[in-house]
């Protein structure tokens, strides 16, 4: 197997049965694509054909001109499409987002649980972790970020087919397998969901469950955002409609399409920081994107580059389907890259009346969603900076839209620390990295924010008396 060693910058070629996989800085302005993918120009520059027929589909029109003073207004992207349905949807639906003052802060600090596992393999028992304890507990039960229940498609069956029962792991969803059969517009805790997702892998010993379960159900993990995706004219246009409407499904969730060098970027990321084991989630959401693309440019696609969040590193076997294409992990954000070529596909399916009832459907279900949560979103934001390498308060501040210390008195009214937040955040981050006995300890250090793996190693001494190379042979070996 070759390696070059170098921190950050360095790159693995994977083991047997796996694509070659790669660490580099985040996905900022490398995507890869390649140069040859490029727009057809002889493709029309306004599809109107889509917009009129909306129109004639929508209600507003037999107002009189109501319709179409809502309904104007381009989109400004590469392909030229005119998008006076978006506008339409935007205008008339979508509620928009609240402003900065807004954001809900928890109206007081709530005690809660907290695991001392870091103190637990250590062999002593250190306590709570204040600041990760207010931060997972200070919001109410009912107010986290949600997933619905038709994103557990196929989840039971697969782990039936492994030898175990889903039951037990559904229990602490407090859900049933019927009730999600009965229901799958019902709302599940994404929390809950991505823990079902990691316990699941782990009890069918299917490190790849969700690659293989959001390959296997493409668009059925995605309703009615599947539906207007293939009822756009192009595959560019769809994409973009479905990330628009993609917290209809699920809540706190950034869905993207960044144009980019001839092709694009599409991103998906939950920005609810407090949830830190995601990696069934990210690589099962990817899986289905990638599903949808092929429902439309046949079973043997495949992008251009996939990113990951986590670590991509280890004698994981892909998806047969995906061996060929480079996986780029420990990025910002978990990402697949189209080409122009694939983006300016003519959708067989384009039915803009059909796309526009759907449009109202997801319109309603939109009207449900909750608030983000202001701890959730700086957890977030702190977890950006260190991947960004920069774990100061300034960038997390301004991201944020605050300054310092309007930010320290905004966390202060919810009862936490912003140090003692990053303090914490970075030790669940170490612990799970940890876990993955193929990433150097170097590669960890400097994710986590440090300048050097001294600096690293003397703060993990400090939270468990271990050093990083002892907690991990003793978690291993225990």
């Amino acid at each position: 197997m070759p390696q070059r060693s170098g921190g950050f910058g360095s790159w693995t070629a994977s083991c047997r049965g796996a694509p070659y996989i790669r660490h580099r800085p985040a996905l900022e302005g490398r995507t890869g694509a390649r140069s040859d993918c490029t727009l057809d120009p002889s493709r029309p520059r306004r599809l109107d054909i889509l917009h009129a027929s909306c129109m004639a589909c929508s209600t507003e029109d037999s107002r009189g001109d109501g319709g179409a003073a809502r309904s104007g207004g381009m989109i400004d992207d590469d392909l030229g499409i005119t998008a006076r349905a978006m506008a339409l949807f935007s205008a008339c639906c979508l509620r928009p987002p609240p402003r900065r003052a807004e954001i809900r802060a928890p109206p007081r600090p709530v005690a809660g649980r907290v695991a001392g596992r870091v103190a637990a393999a250590a062999g002593r028992d250190r306590g709570p972790w204040p600041a990760m304890t207010r931060a997972v507990a200070a919001a109410p039960a009912d107010a986290g970020p949600r997933v619905r229940a038709a994103a557990t498609a196929g989840l039971c069956a697969a782990i039936r087919r492994a030898g175990a029962e889903p039951g037990p792991l559904l229990d602490p969803l407090s859900v049933s397998e019927s009730a999600i059969d009965a229901e799958p517009l019902s709302w599940l805790d994404l929390a809950g969901y991505c823990q079902l997702l990691e316990q699941a892998a782990n009890r069918c010993g299917n490190a790849t469950l969700g690659w293989d379960l959001g390959l296997a159900q493409g668009g059925g993990l995605l309703g009615e955002v599947a539906e207007v995706v293939d009822t756009a004219p192009t595959l560019a246009a769809g994409l973009a409609m479905a990330a628009h409407c993609f917290a209809a499904l699920q809540e706190q969730t950034l869905v993207a399409l960044e144009h980019r060098n001839g092709g694009a970027v599409l991103s998906y990321q939950i920005r609810d920081g407090r949830i830190l084991r995601r990696r069934q989630d990210a690589e099962l959401s990817l899986g289905a994107l990638i599903g949808l693309v092929r429902r439309t440019l046949g079973p043997h696609w495949r992008p251009e580059e996939i990113h990951l969040e986590h670590d991509a590193q280890g004698g994981r076997v892909w998806p047969a389907s995906l061996h060929a294409t480079p996986v780029y992990g420990a990025q910002r954000v978990n990402a697949i890259v189209l080409s122009g070529q694939a983006l300016a596909t003519v959708m067989p399916g384009a039915d803009p009346c059909r796309q526009a009832m759907a449009l109202r459907r997801i319109a309603g279900r939109l009207r449900e969603q909750r608030q983000e949560d202001f701890i959730g979103l700086v957890l977030q934001q702190i977890r950006d900076a260190l991947v960004d390498g920069k774990p100061g308060i300034a960038p997390v501040a301004r991201r944020l839209g605050l300054s310092g210390p309007a930010l320290y008195r905004k966390l202060s009214a919810c009862g936490v620390d912003y140090s003692d937040l990053q303090r914490d955040l970075r030790r669940e981050l170490a612990l799970g990295r940890l876990a993955e006995p193929s990433v150097p300890l170097t590669d960890i250090a400097l994710r986590l924010g440090y300048s050097e793996l001294s600096a690293f190693s003397r703060a993990f001494r400090c939270w468990t008396g271990l050093s990083p190379q002892a907690y991990r042979h003793r978690g291993f070996a225990s």
